[in-house]
C-alpha cells in the first residue's frame, strides 16, 4: 500500500492481470469438460477410451509447453539436476496425468449437466470427492 492507504497503479495492474489468467483458465477448463463429454459421451461420439484421450491431453500440453520455452522462449530454462526432476517433476507430472484419466473416465459414466455443475473447477478437489460420494449415493437408486 503507498502513501493514505490506496494501492498503486502497478499492483492494481497486476491484480487484474492475475484476475484475467483466472478467467482463461476456467473459461478454458469449462470448454475442455464439455469437449470430453461430446468426445466420450454415450449419447453423443461415444468413444471408449479415455485413457487415449488423456494422452492426447497430455502430448498437447507437452508441445505447448516445448514451443512457449524453447521455440518463443516466454520463460527462462532452468537448471535442474537430475534427482531434483525426477523427485520433484515426475510425480506432479503423473498425478496430473491420473487426474485427466479419472476425469475423462468419469465423462462415461456421467451426464453433462451432473458432471459441469460438479466437476467444472480443477480447484475445488476434496469437494468434488464428496460430491462423487453424494452423486452415487443419490443416484446408485435408480
Amino acid at each position: 500500500m503507498g502513501k493514505g492507504g490506496s494501492l498503486s497503479d502497478g499492483i492494481i495492474k497486476k491484480i487484474l492481470l492475475s484476475y484475467t489468467y483466472v478467467a482463461i483458465w476456467i473459461f478454458l477448463s469449462f470448454t475442455v469438460i464439455v469437449y470430453n463429454k461430446y468426445i466420450l459421451g454415450k449419447k453423443m461420439y461415444n468413444w471408449p477410451f479415455p485413457i487415449f484421450l488423456t494422452m492426447i491431453h497430455i502430448s498437447f500440453c507437452a508441445t505447448l509447453a516445448f514451443l512457449l520455452i524453447k521455440v518463443f522462449k516466454v520463460v527462462e530454462l532452468v537448471s535442474m539436476s537430475r534427482e531434483l526432476y525426477l523427485s520433484s517433476i515426475v510425480p506432479i507430472g503423473a498425478l496430473y496425468s491420473l487426474s485427466i484419466w479419472l476425469s475423462n473416465s468419469a465423462y462415461i459414466y456421467l451426464s453433462a449437466i451432473l458432471f459441469i455443475e460438479n466437476f467444472g473447477f480443477e480447484h475445488y478437489r476434496f469437494e468434488r470427492l464428496f460430491n462423487i460420494i453424494d452423486l452415487f449415493s443419490t443416484y446408485r437408486q435408480d
